[in-house]
C-alpha cells in the first residue's frame, strides 16, 4: 500500500511522494468516495497504471459544506483510493474546494498536465438529472485537452 501524508494548504489538501520528477508520465484519478470512484481506481491499477507512473487522485468538495467536515471527508476519500494503488506507484493526493466541481477539476486538471485522466461514472443517474445537475465525467471527457478514460463499472458496483 501506498503511504500517504496529507497535509491543509488553503484550498487544497496535499499528499506527495519525494520521487515525482522521476515519474515517466503522470495519470490524474478522479476520487470522489463512489464505488464508481473505486471501481476507476480499481481499473487503473489493473489496466493502466506502471510502478514508474505518477499518480495525482483528484477530489473535490462544493464550498459551502463545513470546512471540518470537508477535511475529514476529504482525508477519508483520498486514504481509501491511496490504499488502493501498489506501494510503488509515486502518488500525489489534493483535494479541493470550489464553488463548480467540474469547473474546478478541470482547471486543476489542465495546471498539471496529465498524458490522461481517468474518472468514474454513476451510471444510475437518469437523464434528467444528469441535465439539471450535470455529469463531472461529462464535462471533463469535452473540457481536458488529454486522454479521458471513464471505466464502466459493473452492474453491482455503479
Amino acid at each position: 500500500m501506498a503511504a500517504a501524508q496529507i497535509s491543509y494548504e488553503d484550498e487544497l489538501i496535499v499528499s506527495s511522494s519525494p520521487n515525482v520528477d522521476q515519474a515517466k508520465r503522470t495519470v490524474v484519478i478522479t476520487v470522489d468516495g463512489s464505488d464508481a470512484s473505486a471501481y476507476a481506481v480499481e481499473w487503473s491499477v489493473q489496466n493502466l497504471l506502471k510502478a514508474d507512473d505518477h499518480v495525482v487522485l483528484l477530489h473535490c468538495h462544493q464550498r459551502q459544506r463545513i470546512e471540518n467536515e470537508v477535511h475529514a471527508h476529504a482525508s477519508q476519500v483520498l486514504q481509501t483510493a491511496v490504499k488502493q494503488l501498489p506501494a510503488s506507484t509515486i502518488t500525489t493526493a489534493v483535494s479541493l474546494i470550489a464553488d463548480g466541481v467540474g469547473l474546478r477539476l478541470s482547471d486543476k486538471i489542465a495546471e498539471i498536465a496529465p498524458d490522461c485522466v481517468v474518472c468514474g461514472t454513476s451510471v444510475s443517474k437518469t437523464a434528467v438529472a444528469k441535465a439539471l445537475h450535470g455529469s463531472i465525467s461529462d464535462y471533463l471527457v469535452h473540457t481536458c485537452t488529454c486522454a479521458v478514460i471513464v471505466p464502466k463499472a459493473p452492474a453491482a458496483t455503479a
